[in-house]
């Protein structure tokens, strides 16, 4: 063995021993930093509140439970956003609060928080999304409150929201979108959304809209660069042992002159690369199988009859993928 090679390994191996210690080092002085600017924010915030500025004091209790999500500062933000009115956002964060405490074994802190709970709930201002029948049948039907989609089981149920503006939108497909805003009170209000008989229009989702459809695409994608990088490191493979061949005329056993040195050492290194990116294509094109197996079937194209498959072999230069639909 060259001492280039002794060298390239001895560094790999320090890079090995000290890489894992930068890197935990590293991350506990983020840790350390998160903190302490945690700690910093939560103590802002209690000088804010004694002076009665809940509006500025909150935002900088959000920042100190984004930083470092401890009880007591989960719970004085869900005081602070009660006193500013947005109770709906209280009752989520004294909620969190009983179950932490929960899972901790503090039965006081979370008696203490569900109390709360209890409290603001008749308080809380909620919406309520009514769908018919008809709407509810219609296919690829989205119902989408502010920018999220509505899980059916919440549909027609009231749901806790905070006060304010919000946008209803519906859609399906072969109907023309429908759109309302509300504007929903503060304290034990209930205000109700009726969604009306969809008009006919153009198809406003495509067949890419159907569920698995970009799971299925994703799928055959990352299987594709899979069996691209096999035929790679099946191609560096060949060539590193061809390499290790033609050093056999440089050496006799494992004793090599210069040059076979050189051509034996350039054949390691191909077979290591080899080595690797075969482990990655391999994975890669089983990750990529999973995909697409496990995606959602289409049901519009189940009920037409159509359906497709994709097909991977060997060819005469590697591996092919073919797909019909």
């Amino acid at each position: 063995m060259t001492r280039a090679r002794q060298a390239a390994r001895l560094s790999c191996q320090w890079l090995a021993a000290t890489l894992p210690v930068l890197f935990f080092s590293s991350a506990t002085l983020a840790q350390d930093l998160e903190a302490k600017n945690a700690e910093a924010a939560f103590k802002e915030a209690m000088a804010l509140m004694k002076q009665g500025d809940y509006e500025r004091a909150c935002p900088r209790l959000e920042d100190s439970v984004r930083l470092d999500p401890a009880m007591a500062a989960t719970y004085r933000w869900a005081e602070c956003l009660e006193r500013i009115g947005q109770l709906t956002k209280a009752w989520r964060q004294f909620t969190a609060v009983a179950q932490l405490a929960h899972v901790a074994g503090m039965t006081e802190r979370e008696q203490r928080a569900l109390e709360r709970v209890a409290t603001l709930e008749p308080r809380l201002p909620r919406l309520v999304i009514t769908v018919p029948d008809d709407v509810a049948a219609l296919p690829n039907l989205r119902i989408v409150h502010n920018g999220k989609v509505v899980p059916p089981e919440e549909w027609t149920e009231p749901i806790a929201v905070d006060h304010g503006s919000h946008e209803v939108t519906v859609i399906a497909r072969g109907k023309e979108p429908w759109s309302t805003e509300v504007v929903v009170g503060r304290e034990g209000t209930t205000t109700i959304v009726e969604i009306p008989l969809l008009g006919g229009g153009p198809d406003t989702t495509s067949s890419d809209d159907a569920p698995g459809n970009g799971q299925v695409i994703a799928g055959v994608v990352v299987a594709s660069v899979g069996a691209i990088a096999l035929g790679i490191g099946g191609g560096l493979a060949i060539a590193a042992k061809s390499s290790y061949d033609d050093s056999e005329d440089h050496c006799l056993a494992n004793s090599c002159d210069p040059e076979g040195l050189d051509i034996r050492d350039s054949a390691i290194g191909q077979a290591d690369i080899a080595t690797v990116i075969l482990a990655v294509g391999g994975a890669t094109l089983v990750g990529g199988g999973i995909l697409w197996l496990t995606a959602p079937e289409d049901e519009s194209a189940s009920e037409s009859g159509k359906s497709g498959a994709w097909t991977v072999g060997l060819a005469p230069m590697g591996l092919s993928l073919r797909g019909w639909w």
